[in-house]
């Protein structure tokens, strides 16, 4: 855990000396690098959640140094009553406040779909919104702003038990996206990451306003709690505080129905190399959803870090088309 802390701070230092002329290239990639290796403190079970709290929360900052290279960086915080989640919003390159100076989206400025559409990016058990900063630029790349979040028990808020209700974060999130008013509330999309996947499925299936969702080796159904990998029964009972809480938070997260219940175009991105879910699990997905297709990439592990060229730019433009098009 120290290594991963110690090395965001190194590259996040290095970073913020990049500045001047000709620095920004640079520094965007050193604030990257820096996101990523605050965020390796967090990738194996803590049972300090003080320290693993810290370590996302460097990881965060590094995020938001990023970002803020490309362009505004809007707080995503809930109102006073209601589910807990932190999280930042990023618009398109030429928005400012979600309208651009001339055209959005081939549209003038000023009108209701010259604000973008918006992506939310949901991780996963182990993960945070710190994580996955290539996917937010790819679609940002496209035109989409990008709402990346952490929700209780994970990334900075990995010493909150996590919450099996998962709907009632992203609707909190979309809440909040829509009182801004600097993206298009009619052009809201999903996609999870691991367990982020089926909190996105669940999300999907709960709230209409969620035009289309992806997932990315997220499980369905639910493992039973005697067949999760060790990791995972380790990070839950930390997190949750003991092995009774945890295994009602897996109890609950068993949800029969749920595909039937997503009537959304859902897109199921898996490895054929993964476990969880296995290739024939995300098949299932895909099969039983009534708008579900595959995306199989025959060599991918869990996340598909190993084939990513293989599956990020489509899933991207996957995405964008849902929130341009929709059903």
């Amino acid at each position: 855990m120290q290594l991963g802390r110690a090395t965001g701070a190194l590259v996040g230092v290095r970073a913020g000396r990049m500045g001047g002329s000709g620095g920004g290239g640079p520094r965007r990639r050193g604030g990257g690098a820096a996101a990523a290796a605050a965020h390796l403190a967090n990738t194996l079970p803590n049972p300090d959640l003080k320290a693993a709290v810290a370590a996302d929360r460097q990881a965060v900052d590094a995020l938001r140094r990023y970002a803020a290279l490309w362009g505004p960086v809007h707080d995503l915080a809930p109102g006073t009553d209601g589910p807990r989640f932190e999280g930042e919003l990023r618009l398109p390159a030429g928005n400012v406040n979600g309208l651009a100076a001339g055209t959005v989206n081939g549209l003038p400025a000023g009108t209701a779909n010259a604000l973008p559409p918006v992506a939310v990016i949901v991780p996963g058990l182990d993960s945070g919104r710190a994580e996955f900063l290539d996917l937010a630029d790819a679609l940002l790349d496209r035109g989409v702003a990008v709402a990346a979040i952490d929700g209780p028990g994970q990334g900075a808020l990995a010493d909150e038990p996590p919450q099996p209700a998962y709907e009632q974060v992203t609707s909190a999130v979309i809440d909040r996206l829509t009182a801004g008013g600097v993206i298009d509330p009619a052009r809201v999309v999903l996609i999870g990451l691991s367990l982020g996947g089926l909190y996105a499925m669940r999300s999907a299936a709960a709230d209409p306003r969620i035009r289309a969702v992806a997932t990315v080796s997220g499980p369905y159904p639910m493992p039973a709690w005697d067949t999760l990998p060790p990791f995972a029964v380790d990070t839950l009972t930390i997190r949750c505080g003991s092995a009774d809480h945890a295994q009602g938070v897996v109890a609950a997260l068993a949800q029969p129905g749920l595909l039937a219940a997503i009537h959304q175009p859902l897109l199921v991105v898996s490895g054929g190399a993964d476990e969880l879910p296995s290739p024939a699990q995300a098949r299932h997905i895909a099969t039983t959803a009534p708008a579900g297709e595959l995306l199989l990439v025959p060599d991918g592990d869990h996340l598909l870090g190993n084939t990513r060229w293989q599956w990020l730019d489509r899933t991207a433009d996957w995405l964008a088309e849902q929130a341009r098009t929709g059903r």
